[in-house]
């Protein structure tokens, strides 16, 4: 009775709903899809990500028009789309998030099953979540057209709340205030221009946080999800050379707002790809000091100083291409 499909079905719908619901640890919703397609049910996986699917449709719409009742009860994601798009892309957002989620855990189980190398792992989990985001994006100029223009005026709205609110509170002086309001043009332009970057990185974030729950409750893979040997591909840098001949040549010749944004979202996405490969050699000099004080004083110390700490370790990272810190390059010949 334990191990009866019944259970297992009802286990893997309710545990990854209530994880998608969960606000918090919605990043984690793709573990229970990952731990039963590691199985090899992938019947059981399928049919219960069509009845989540089915589900959360139907909660949903029971939410928008139930939403004083409900809105304590769960953390829906893509309500702050209600009043910028309406009720339909709402529920576009959530089913192609969720599939996102399935399709970020089957991939990964996929991949361990496999033994695949992690680089390679990650990249095809990306890409499957890509794709549905890809979907969501299609829906969104089929039925609104280009939604650049909706978007800026909501956060420019949403701007000017928070600072009212600052200023309500008193929690910024009035120089600050002023600057903000002369200013929030402009970052509401970069917080547009470099969306695809912030969201490739939130891509990046899930994929490491559940990583790191795979390696500490699924013991079998820890050698796979040996985060202290992660590495970029040392030829990964010519992109990174690329992009800085890319930016003077569109500096001293004709500028195209074009380029540089391509430019600068490409610049975030390797700061942060090194930003992980110089926490993946803090690790593995840790562990040759195993000491628990030092561990928390040196987490304790990044949390603290997080922006002189995070420039660092991105340098951290970029000079393992020349160091080799973990002898990587070594123990590989």
């Amino acid at each position: 009775m334990k191990d009866s499909p019944a259970i297992r079905f009802l286990v893997l719908i309710v545990g990854s709903l209530l994880l998608y619901t969960s606000g918090l640890f919605v990043v984690l919703t793709p573990l229970p899809f990952f731990s039963y397609w590691l199985q090899r049910r992938r019947f059981t996986v399928l049919v219960s990500f069509t009845v989540s699917v089915i589900l959360i449709f139907f909660l949903y719409r029971y939410t928008l028009t139930h939403e004083n009742q409900l809105t304590s009860f769960f953390a829906l994601p893509g309500s702050a789309f209600l009043r910028l798009w309406g009720p339909g892309t709402v529920l576009a957002y959530a089913l192609c998030y969720f599939s996102a989620y399935v399709a970020i855990g089957i991939v990964l189980s996929e991949a361990a099953l496999r033994w695949e190398g992690l680089n390679k792992s990650m990249l095809c989990a990306g890409a499957a979540a890509l794709v549905a985001t890809l979907v969501f994006v299609l829906f969104l100029y089929k039925t609104h057209g280009n939604p650049i223009p909706d978007l800026r005026t909501y956060l420019l709205s949403l701007t000017d709340q928070v600072i009212t609110l600052q200023a309500k509170n008193k929690a910024i002086s009035g120089e600050e205030i002023q600057f903000m309001q002369k200013h929030k043009d402009f970052l509401v332009y970069q917080l547009i221009h470099l969306g695809p970057s912030f969201i490739l990185i939130s891509l990046g974030a899930v994929l490491w946080m559940n990583l790191i729950v795979i390696r500490r409750f699924f013991t079998s893979l820890a050698k796979w999800v040996d985060l202290a040997s992660w590495k970029i591909d040392d030829r990964a840098v010519w992109g990174l050379i690329f992009l800085g001949v890319l930016y003077f040549s569109n500096l001293y010749t004709r500028s195209f707002s074009l380029v540089n944004d391509l430019v600068f979202n490409g610049l975030i996405l390797y700061a942060t790809a090194y930003f992980f490969q110089g926490l993946a050699i803090l690790v593995f000099l840790i562990r040759q000091r195993p000491s628990f004080f030092l561990r928390a004083t040196i987490y304790l110390l990044l949390f603290i100083f997080i922006q002189m700490a995070g420039f660092l370790v991105v340098f951290l990272g970029l000079a393992d291409l020349w160091f080799d810190f973990r002898k990587l390059r070594t123990h590989s010949s």
